[in-house]
């Protein structure tokens, strides 16, 4: 279970012990991580925070009426590059955008775990799984962990039940 507007749940794995940003508002979120305050960063992670799911770069756009394309796409680079969100992109390419829930001082490596239905194309954010990560080379080190799982979600499953002359 998720708190309004998180995206980390509390089944953590054994083996990540974090501390999150979750629970945290924008502004403190940016003065965290030590960027410069602008009102497009402030919206984009507000709009973020409010979702419990990953949201695409065309909603975003739409959710900030006007936006010039450009400067969100900066904003998303600058928040990205500080580790405050992560990039994630579907079975079709939409690119798909989250708050990372770890603190700026935090090391351990992020880990996050998608489902993306192939049936309607949605993209859902999966509790924390308990798969050790696998090993990364020597002299290597992993900043993060990003797992989609590609098949059919629940909701497609039960209609495919029902309709079994649908294709899947």
């Amino acid at each position: 279970m998720t708190s309004p507007g998180a995206l980390i749940v509390n089944n953590l794995p054994d083996f990540i012990m974090i501390k999150t940003v979750d629970h945290l508002d924008p502004e403190t979120i940016i003065r965290l991580y030590n960027l410069h305050r602008s009102k497009r960063r402030l919206t984009i992670l507000s709009i973020l925070c409010a979702n419990n799911q990953p949201v695409s770069l065309s909603m975003l756009a739409r959710k900030m009426k006007g936006v010039n394309m450009s400067i969100l796409y900066k904003n998303l680079h600058v928040l990205e590059t500080a580790g405050i969100i992560y990039r994630i992109t579907d079975s079709r390419g939409i690119r798909y955008f989250a708050v990372d829930t770890l603190a700026p001082d935090e090391h351990t490596p992020g880990v996050h775990w998608h489902f993306n239905c192939l049936r309607c194309k949605k993209l859902y954010y999966l509790p924390r799984q308990t798969i050790q990560p696998p090993p990364v080379s020597d002299g290597f080190i992993a900043d993060r962990y990003i797992y989609c799982l590609y098949g059919t979600c629940g909701k497609c499953g039960k209609i495919s039940a029902i309709n079994p002359s649908e294709p899947a």
